[in-house]
């Protein structure tokens, strides 16, 4: 894993240190690294998903069972599941929180993610979820388990977007 096992170990420790078992997931290449370790940990019951708007509902469906989920996915996927997270948020107070790799920053290497760079924040806001951009390795933890207990507290989504260098 080389360098991006720093923050592989950095997400686990924040799952675990808020309680989150449950990690419905959508594979992506940003966040590679981290999806065998999460499969391979005791710890977690991962449920590999085939589009985001499932993984919204089953997180959703996860935390009505009572249990802490977070959805794995990247940022290129907000746009495919706003309807199931206006939906479970706005009409039902279910929270889904979501950790999702950033892609289309400035200095973004691939062409096809700068529009999804352009839209993820302006998603977020219209569907009036609050978010961190974690940018530094440092704040994963935290972010993690501020995240889990502002879903609790508010019954209301929040994403973690993980930025820049973070998953190097």
């Amino acid at each position: 894993m080389g360098k991006r096992k720093e923050y592989v170990d950095l997400v686990i420790q924040g799952l675990k240190e808020s309680e989150t078992e449950y990690i419905p997931f959508l594979p992506d290449s940003k966040m590679r690294d981290l999806y065998p370790v999460l499969v391979d940990d005791p710890y977690f019951k991962t449920i590999e998903v085939t589009n985001e708007g499932d993984g919204v509902s089953v997180a959703a469906g996860i935390w009505l069972g009572g249990k802490k989920a977070a959805l794995v996915i990247t940022n290129a996927g907000l746009r495919m599941c706003a309807e199931q997270l206006a939906r479970f948020g706005f009409t039902h107070e279910v929270p889904v929180v979501m950790l999702m790799a950033y892609v289309g920053e400035i200095g973004e290497r691939q062409w096809w993610a700068v529009p999804h760079g352009y839209t993820t924040e302006e998603i977020l806001q219209a569907l009036r979820i609050p978010y961190l951009i974690v940018r530094r390795k440092e704040e994963i933890v935290e972010s993690i388990k501020k995240a889990q207990l502002h879903a609790s507290v508010s019954q209301f989504h929040v994403a973690i977007l993980f930025a820049g260098d973070t998953l190097k």
